[in-house]
């Protein structure tokens, strides 16, 4: 048994900084840490063996939580960029096209209406209340639960020093006839007119986004939680795809 919680304890430590991955050494570690207690009870000329793979054991679980955190702080500073980058204003016209189509001679009412929107674009209001269901033109609904009080487990990153932590509950449902990525849904609150700390616990019941699409007709519910500091003027825009679909924002109504 001390050889056997040792092994464990050793493959997860290997693959505790891989991506993906790195959920199989969690389970790995853990494994061969309680291996290696009941080794370390039971063993007497093997007693070192079961130490060291308790040891290993709990550096690995160490390991695995902290890289979870810096998977986290990774993606959420990728997904920022890339919203921020595709919120850049278009390349300037070249000088050699004209800067804008000349207007129709005779227009028609069809010619003034306005563009109609793209798929992935909000139809009508841009705000909605918390637990209120906001719907996309392509049939995505998106709604944001009230937050809730939440205390952060003692793994959490983001943390912030004062105010208080809540979470908040989000149900996506996809009625397109696409599959829908969780991974690219991005969030920002705001409290008191400042912006608020989002926390990233791996070691709390906090139900993080799945990285599996959501099929066509089928639903998902994970949760986000945030520093905040004013619970009655809360703010929250939401972007349920930083690649094909428009931000909209939730308010405490």
């Amino acid at each position: 048994m001390a050889i056997t919680a040792l092994v464990l304890a050793g493959v997860a430590l290997l693959l505790s900084w891989v991506p993906l991955v790195n959920y199989l050494a969690g389970v790995l570690a853990v494994a061969g840490l309680v291996v290696g207690v009941v080794a370390l009870v039971q063993a007497r000329p093997g007693r070192g063996m079961a130490i060291a793979g308790v040891v290993v054991a709990v550096v690995s679980v160490g390991m695995v939580l902290a890289s979870h955190a810096v998977y986290a702080r990774v993606f959420t500073e990728f997904a920022e960029g890339f919203a921020e980058g595709m919120a850049a204003p278009d390349d300037p016209v070249p000088f050699d096209e004209p800067p804008f189509d000349e207007p129709p001679t005779d227009p028609s009412p069809d010619a003034l209406a306005p563009d109609e929107p793209a798929d992935g674009t909000p139809a009508a209001d841009l705000t909605v209340a918390f637990g209120e269901r906001f719907l996309y033109e392509d049939g995505l609904e998106v709604t944001v639960a009230a937050p809730a009080p939440y205390q952060p487990s003692p793994y959490a990153s983001g943390v912030g020093a004062t105010g208080e932590h809540v979470r908040f509950a989000v149900t996506i449902t996809n009625n397109t006839a696409e599959e829908y990525q969780p991974v690219l849904f991005l969030t920002s609150v705001t409290s008191g007119g400042a912006p608020a700390t989002e926390i990233h616990d791996y070691g709390s019941d906090l139900a993080r986004a799945p990285l599996e699409p959501v099929q066509p007709g089928q639903g998902v519910t994970f949760e986000v939680a945030y520093t905040i500091t004013d619970p009655a003027s809360v703010v929250m825009e939401v972007q349920a795809s930083v690649i094909t679909h428009e931000p909209f924002t939730v308010t405490p109504g």
